[in-house]
């Protein structure tokens, strides 16, 4: 593997079985995905803003889960990964340490949320206005989208406004751990221990994720840090309904612009 820079550090955790210049000017280069109804109104006029892209191997699947993990308590040894068995969590893709929380379900339907742990549960609080720009419809391989790194929502426990995007004081965060992760189903049985069917960063010998030392105007590209390997998904499915291609995630680009 390449050696990182200084800036980016992946950092390793076991796998678990409960539990990314400006926003591209356009997405019709890069296809993207479609904001449903709870992803709210849009912010054109945010000026720090994050610029996700992913590549997969084969186009997305309608009935498939793509989520982006971002993780901001400011601890390195914990951040999000992927769920391999038995799970009570909500979103049923994603475990482990993150506090944002970004599905593309299926390529039609996009969803921001704040996430809080409850036991060994979670609390997922839907955020509008997170994105600067509408993302389109995916019809390709790349799923795209741009949030605004300053929004805000109102807790629905307190009533009070908090950041969407925040550090343990309430402020901007300094680093973020990050995970993108693929499946083809939300798993919420806590007694279902079959081998789940997934793709995320890095390998699936051991679940680990990237860790963005500063969150300074930068690009974060998969070639310089992660160097995501292709045809590293397997399935324990015998019919042959899951298409383990469309769930390979082979490239990513994280563009950060701070003012």
């Amino acid at each position: 593997m390449k050696k990182l820079t200084p800036m980016l550090k992946p950092v390793l955790k076991p796998l678990l079985s409960l539990d990314v210049v400006l926003g591209l000017a356009t997405a019709l280069a890069l296809s993207g995905c479609a904001k449903g109804p709870a992803g709210g109104p849009t912010t054109p006029q945010a000026v720090n803003r994050m610029t996700v892209s992913m590549t997969l191997q084969q186009p997305v699947n309608p009935a498939y889960f793509y989520d982006f993990a971002f993780d901001d308590n400011g601890v390195e040894s914990d951040g999000p990964v992927a769920l391999v068995g038995s799970s009570s969590l909500t979103n049923g893709v994603v475990g482990g340490s993150f506090g944002v929380l970004v599905e593309c379900l299926g390529g039609s339907r996009f969803n921001v949320y704040r996430r809080t742990r409850v036991g060994n549960g979670e609390n997922l609080q839907l955020v509008p206005n997170a994105f600067v720009t509408q993302p389109a419809l995916v019809t390709g391989t790349t799923i795209i989208f741009t949030l605004n790194l300053d929004a805000t929502y109102t807790d629905s426990a307190t009533g009070q406004v908090m950041r969407l995007f925040r550090s343990p004081s309430g402020g901007f965060p300094t680093a973020l751990d990050v995970n993108f992760v693929t499946s083809d189903e939300q798993r919420r049985d806590p007694n279902n221990n079959l081998p789940k069917t997934f793709d995320a960063f890095f390998d699936r010998a051991s679940s680990r994720y990237l860790t963005i030392h500063s969150l300074g105007t930068q690009t974060i590209t998969n070639a310089d840090t992660v160097q995501e390997p292709a045809n590293d998904v397997t399935t324990a499915d015998t019919t042959g309904r899951v298409n383990v291609a469309q769930l390979d995630i082979v490239d990513f680009q994280i563009d950060i612009v701070r003012s």
